[in-house]
């Protein structure tokens, strides 16, 4: 499979119950990246990030965020 996307993030509830596959868009800042979803779940998600970069190398970063 080929991905077109440059970014994919994986936003995650700890039961799984709560999945979301989302694409950040560009700003307009160079580098900078945003995104939005709307989590059925208040509580802790995680985040998993699988970034094409210039040279075709994929990078993950794995990041928490409490919601209330």
């Amino acid at each position: 499979d080929v991905h077109e996307a440059r970014i994919h993030l994986l936003v995650i509830d700890p039961s799984l119950t709560d999945y979301h596959h989302v694409h950040p868009q560009p700003t307009g800042t160079p580098g900078e990246f945003s995104f939005a979803f709307a989590p059925r779940r208040t509580g802790a998600y995680r985040v998993w990030a699988d970034v094409r970069v210039a040279r075709g190398v994929l990078d993950a970063e794995k990041k928490h965020q409490r919601l209330a």
